[in-house]
């Protein structure tokens, strides 16, 4: 039996501690909670703000806020930012706790995984000896609307099912059901319909049918937790309260199920190093990624771009997501994602019923992320997927591809010849077999597009092309895709885009810089996590643990456990999404790839790990790294000669491994020594290694 099984990793109080935060003053942040069929989007103080906070069942939102109202013994008080002594948030649910004169009260809020339903659970609790009795009166704005639409003028029908005791609340079968799933003792509900209208904030018009009222007496020192129900369903009412009735019943073992499930996988998404904020980011971004998988009948499956702003799939968002998924170990759901597109006829955008064709990176991103996955499983199966949609018949004019200039990833911004889409197009075919045109390709692009700095595209001058004096940092992805080490560039990119929250869109030194600009200037998530695997692959480890630590250091500023799109570059203010999964997916991908350096080619049975070890670190550590249908664990140590490292695999391992430190001059792997930086080696399921600098 290998040491793995010894060493496998198990929950543990720092795992939960890793997969919670608590914050006793929120100020403007928010946190979201998914499932595959809704999300909830809410500021952490309890308020809903603004259109895009509320409960969705994508493509439609349908309800705007909610709120509750205690009364007992006199008192008369609403749950509100004003009484709310901490929230915290977790994976699966948000708990808010408040403090009121004689009891103690709760909500925690939860979605399902698999239904579009939400629960909002209240937990009472008596401080008192004596039994208490209570009314909660519950208050919420019904607004079904697309996502995107403003102030209407849609009427809704409101019934009371006196058998369910819920209110139903539907436009045509648009509907929402929200009432007590089965309470923990017995209570009494009445609902009074009064409805109004009510126009708040972003040019909002929501529908308020009454007040639903929860009645009940409270033993001394007791507590009763009520089950609030929302389900919600865009295009059948029969579905909706279908849903509710499911979940009338079994929303315990709704929340069960979905706790296991992220308790079972954490194991798998842990890294441990001396910088805790970069661990703990780490899980978060890959809980954000699983929180961002969708499958719906508009659009298949596959991964929402962001929330709560871009509730639909996008190509490039997709394929950069899909790396990260290889790196998880996700091989199936970023196999499910990229079929989903290719079946489609490779779209770069899947909004339901709506699809769009056409976009500058969707072939090039998409190339790239099925050979990635090809690596990381050796499963040829995949790539049938590029015959499919015959993403190989490019053409090429004088080494270059002309692309649409509107529909890059900058699509603020017109960009010829852009240097990210050549880059790409230039690796791809050397990963397609085509050497001749890579190594013209890569000739051209070295040629126009670097020198002392880097030059993001092309641009027509009296039919001539010449480069764009714009100053942007795209040369990031042409520095990733390729092999090309510019030392001047590389100091450049630090000096003249790097802020204390990441990598700006625009240098600071470009007259069109705007601190708060979107792709003028602007800080990404996308680009300081390209940033970060860009100056670890360069042995720049410095600059590359700062981008991780500045996106680390996000999670806890906006939306709660999440990454953000984008941030203005002066003050690190959210001007984006507060949840990016492309943000997520490079982060992911920085530590796995460049920090650890672990690469496999399953294919080739090979895996190379070159890890880019921080000065101050005195270890770092990877655990259950899936491979194929492997998992291995990798731990380094400083010691006082080197490194000390060791390699654990699950299963008996038919791999061979090529293992590369910058400053080793002799490498001892089980008992064979290798001289220089680089050992070449078949591995067994247990490997000590040293490392001698």
């Amino acid at each position: 039996m290998f040491r793995y099984f010894c060493k496998a990793f198990k929950p543990s109080k720092l795992l939960f501690n890793m997969l919670k935060w608590v914050f006793t003053n929120t100020q403007d942040k928010t946190y979201t909670l998914t499932g595959r069929k809704a999300f909830f989007h809410r500021y952490a103080d309890t308020s809903f703000r603004n259109k895009w906070t509320g409960f969705f069942a994508p493509p439609l939102k349908f309800l705007d806020y909610y709120a509750y109202r205690v009364k007992f013994k006199g008192f008369d008080i609403w749950l509100s930012p004003s009484n709310q002594e901490k929230v915290i948030v977790k994976p699966w649910n948000a708990c808010h706790y408040f403090k009121l004169n004689g009891v103690n009260v709760s909500e925690t809020t939860f979605v399902c995984n698999k239904l579009p339903v939400m629960l909002s659970i209240l937990r009472v609790e008596n401080k008192a000896e004596k039994n208490v009795g209570l009314e909660i009166d519950m208050e919420f704005g019904i607004n079904i609307r697309h996502m995107y639409e403003n102030w209407h003028e849609r009427g809704y029908n409101i019934e009371f099912n006196p058998v369910r005791r819920c209110v139903i609340a539907s436009n045509e079968d648009k509907t929402i059901v929200i009432g007590c799933g089965n309470p923990s003792q017995h209570i009494g509900i009445r609902f009074l319909q009064k409805g109004f209208y009510k126009e708040h904030q972003d040019h909002q018009r929501c529908y308020v049918p009454g007040y639903y009222t929860i009645k009940f007496d409270i033993e001394g020192k007791g507590i009763v937790d009520i089950p609030i129900i929302f389900s919600a369903h865009p295009i059948s009412k029969t579905k909706a309260i279908n849903n509710f009735d499911s979940a009338f019943d079994k929303w315990k073992e709704m929340i069960y199920y979905k706790v296991s499930s992220y308790e079972n996988i954490m194991h798998d998404f842990k890294i441990n190093t001396p910088e805790k904020s970069i661990d703990k980011a780490f899980s978060w971004a890959a809980i954000n990624l699983l929180q961002l998988f969708t499958e719906n009948e508009g659009t298949g499956f596959g991964i929402y771009a962001g929330l709560p702003w871009f509730a639909n799939l996008w190509a490039r968002d997709s394929f950069i997501s899909s790396l990260a998924l290889d790196n998880l170990g996700l091989f199936n759901e970023a196999r499910a994602l990229l079929a989903n597109f290719a079946k489609k006829g490779l779209p770069s955008k899947i909004d339901y019923e709506n699809l769009a064709y056409g976009f500058a990176d969707t072939g090039a991103l998409f190339v790239n992320a099925v050979y990635h996955n090809f690596r990381f499983t050796g499963n040829r199966k995949i790539l049938e997927l590029l015959k499919d949609v015959k993403v190989e018949n490019i053409t090429l004019v004088n080494d270059l591809i002309d692309h649409d200039a509107h529909t890059t990833w900058m699509d603020t911004l017109t960009r010829r010849y852009a240097i990210e889409i050549e880059s790409l197009w230039a690796n791809n075919f050397r990963l397609m077999g085509k050497e001749e045109i890579a190594k013209r390709m890569m000739k051209k692009i070295k040629m126009l597009y670097f020198n002392d700095h880097a030059y993001d595209s092309l641009v027509e001058e009296n039919g001539l092309l010449k480069r764009s004096k714009d100053l942007t940092p795209n040369c990031l992805f042409a520095l990733l895709a390729l092999d090309i080490k510019n030392n001047k560039v590389l100091d450049w990119l630090e000096k003249d885009f790097m802020t204390q929250y990441g990598i700006s869109s625009r240098s600071k030194l470009d007259e069109k810089f705007d601190p708060k600009g979107y792709h003028t200037g602007a800080v990404w998530g996308l680009l300081t996590g390209t940033g970060a695997c860009v100056f670890f692959k360069y042995g720049r480890i410095d600059a590359g643990l700062n981008c991780l630590k500045a996106m680390a250091k996000d999670t806890e500023m906006w939306n709660i456990g999440s990454m953000s799109e984008c941030v203005t570059a002066d003050k690190g203010e959210l001007i984006g999404c507060g949840m990016q999964a492309w943000s997520s997916a490079m982060f992911i991908t920085a530590i796995d790839e460049y920090l650890f350096g672990i690469k496999p080619d399953i294919a080739k049975g090979v895996v190379k790990i070159e890890p880019k070890i921080p000065s101050k670190w005195d270890y770092m550590e990877r655990y259950s790294k899936r491979m194929g249908h492997n998992k291995m664990d990798l731990i380094i140590k400083r010691t006082d000669f080197g490194y000390a490292i060791k390699i654990y695999f699950k299963f008996p391992p038919n791999l061979k491994v090529e293992l590369a430190l910058d400053n080793a001059r002799e490498i001892v792997v089980n008992n064979s020594k290798f001289k220089g930086n680089r050992a070449f080696f078949r591995v067994k399921g247990e490997n000590e290694i040293t490392v001698f600098v």
